[in-house]
């Protein structure tokens, strides 16, 4: 009989990086063991209707569903300051699942990032699986800029008997932290995700669209950015593609719900009459159906890093508009450099910085795709090695 992993995402569907990252890791996990038990915990209920991986044996709610317990959760914990039996009321579901685990893998991200202020409750209910489990626990795909790294992140990370970075950054600055036998580098799982067929946008021409993804979150001020001056900055590069390629745009959501869409519909509007503008905005495209689509462009500039991740590892040359400690070191992992393929949104100082960044991958395109084509397959094949970890660990 197989063993029992219990995969523990501070997921939700609607974010297709979230999707792509769980069919990466569910992939390596029957690969270390094909007869294996798969248990996914995330925050969407919708997981197993919407995502329905066919190599996921249960789905349960990393957090309880229910309203009324939720607000008994949280009542506990500020009234009563009984911190503890909240988790243990909010998470009860993934507590008992964790209590017959051989394995745990949570996913830690960028999770630990502090714009995300959410490291007090991680650390509560990574205490609590610990107290239901006597099994290995992995702390898996982890990205974390230095400045981050506080001592309630270090002391949370510290509980885990395996940590892995997903990027050279993040490698260096837990090598600062952790001992060499705790920490691991493996690319993020999402590179070995499969494009799944889909019928193509209108207008759109194969081979010859830069797909352009922009997220609403690079549109706050907290990641150092102007909401206008990022959108002109989108503008003025499209405008660019139109007046100086032959290459049409495709603008290509990738986290749902809006959050997206909120941001394309501003640029769409000034292209709606213009046919070498399509724009992707059907919202249940799944990850490797949009994937599907990015593969298919030639050039991609985009926010997302899964979007990006999704252009990567199809070998199409992508410019990143990046906002985090991860862009940077994913093209460093790649390119050995992180200049001239990640634009961070805090150096978007003028208007026509972005159209100078996609002059560069345009004039490069072809030594950019060859440099993918020799260092993709080997990523891969790092990512996939992962393999080993959790069969060391099982």
């Amino acid at each position: 009989m197989g063993k029992n992993i219990v995969l523990v995402l501070n997921a939700i569907l609607y974010n297709r990086g979230s999707e792509a990252l769980a069919r990466g890791l569910v992939q390596i996990c029957k690969q270390a063991d094909s007869t294996c038990s798969i248990t996914l915990a995330s925050n969407d209920k919708g997981f197993k209707k919407k995502a329905n991986l066919p190599q996921v044996d249960k789905y349960i709610s990393r957090i309880d569903p229910n309203l009324a317990i939720k607000c008994l959760a949280a009542g506990f914990g500020r009234i009563l300051h009984m911190q503890k039996l909240s988790v243990q009321i909010a998470y009860h579901e993934l507590l008992r699942s964790v209590s017959s685990a051989d394995l745990v893998i949570i996913v830690g991200a960028d999770n630990y990032d502090a714009h995300y202020n959410g490291v007090d409750s991680m650390h509560e209910l990574n205490l609590a699986i610990a107290k239901r489990t006597g099994c290995k626990k992995l702390l898996y795909d982890c990205s974390l800029e230095k400045a981050h790294m506080t001592s309630a992140v270090l002391e949370d990370i510290g509980m885990f008997d395996a940590v892995t970075a997903r990027e050279c950054i993040t490698l260096e600055n837990f090598r600062c932290v952790l001992p060499p036998d705790k920490l691991y580098y493996f690319p993020d799982p999402a590179f070995l995700m499969e494009p799944e067929e889909v019928l193509l946008p209108k207008g759109f021409q194969e081979g010859n669209m830069v797909g352009v993804n922009l997220s609403g979150l690079v549109l706050q001020p907290a990641y150092g950015g102007s909401e206008e001056l990022i959108l002109q900055s989108y503008i003025n590069m499209i405008d660019y593609i139109l007046q100086n390629t032959s290459m049409g745009v495709a603008l290509i959501p990738h986290v749902m719900n809006g959050a997206d869409i909120c941001a394309l519909d501003k640029i769409y509007a000034n292209y709606t009459n213009n046919n070498r503008v399509v724009y992707s905005r059907n919202e249940q495209l799944s990850a490797p159906q949009i994937k599907s689509i990015i593969a298919k462009c030639g050039l991609f500039v985009g926010a997302r890093t899964h979007a990006t991740i999704a252009a990567y590892s199809s070998c199409v040359p992508t410019l990143v508009v990046g906002y985090s400690v991860k862009s940077i070191g994913i093209a460093r992992d790649l390119f050995e450099t992180d200049e001239h393929f990640v634009l961070p949104v805090s150096k978007l100082q003028h208007v026509d910085a972005l159209k100078m960044g996609f002059s560069c991958l345009y004039k490069n395109r072809a030594s950019i795709k060859a440099r993918l084509e020799a260092c993709i397959p080997i990523y891969k094949e790092k990512a996939a090695a992962t393999a080993e970890l959790i069969q060391k660990l099982l």
